[in-house]
């Protein structure tokens, strides 16, 4: 009786969902490390940062509490810097305070965390985002988001090339670059359904 009580819950709470479906983009800053290696003697090189741009695409659920006043939200997406050239699968949660409300607009504050794993580059690695913006809702349908994504950590991608050529006696060169995933400054729209 318990777990048909839950799923009616479950299905309840669904059904009183709004599906929504977005797109982003906006601008990103990635720090990197250059290492040399040099017949297995391996030295640290430079550091850098490259600018780049995110675009990406979500979608999921909003769920409304509070009279209308609050919002939980969750969302999968998928998305990259095109610069630096890494995509990645990310799935986050929002919680977001409606601060304006009238018939026809509604404006608030949204603090959420996003957990992103690499799809692109020779590693798979897992870390996280913290997300914090403002949000603008106009109409039932149209939602603009500005928002900022801070790096939590975890977040390194390996390239490396080589520069030689053994088989005529010249030394292998393998440089290594060691990127950590991008913070971002990133503009949004969700259709809202």
């Amino acid at each position: 009786m318990k777990k048909l009580i839950f799923a009616l819950f479950v299905l309840a709470s669904l059904l009183e969902a709004k599906f929504f479906i977005g797109i982003e983009s906006g601008g990103s800053y990635s720090q990197y490390v250059e290492n040399q290696d040099s017949l297995n003697k391996s030295n640290q090189g430079r550091r850098g940062s490259v600018y780049g741009v995110y675009i990406g695409a979500n979608l999921g659920t909003e769920h409304y509490f509070a009279r209308d006043s609050m919002l939980f939200r969750w969302f999968v997406g998928a998305g990259g810097d095109v610069r630096v050239g890494y995509g990645d699968l990310n799935l986050g949660i929002d919680f977001m305070g409606t601060l304006y409300k009238n018939e026809t607009s509604a404006f608030g504050l949204f603090l959420g965390i996003e957990m992103s794993t690499t799809l692109i580059g020779e590693s798979s690695d897992f870390g996280g985002h913290v997300r914090a913006g403002m949000s603008t809702m106009l109409g039932s349908h149209h939602r603009f988001e500005l928002y900022y994504r801070m790096l939590l950590g975890g977040f390194q991608e390996e390239q490396y090339y080589q520069i030689g050529n053994e088989p005529y006696g010249s030394t292998t060169f393998t440089y290594y670059r060691h990127y950590q995933r991008s913070d971002a400054v990133i503009l949004a729209y969700k259709y809202v359904f």
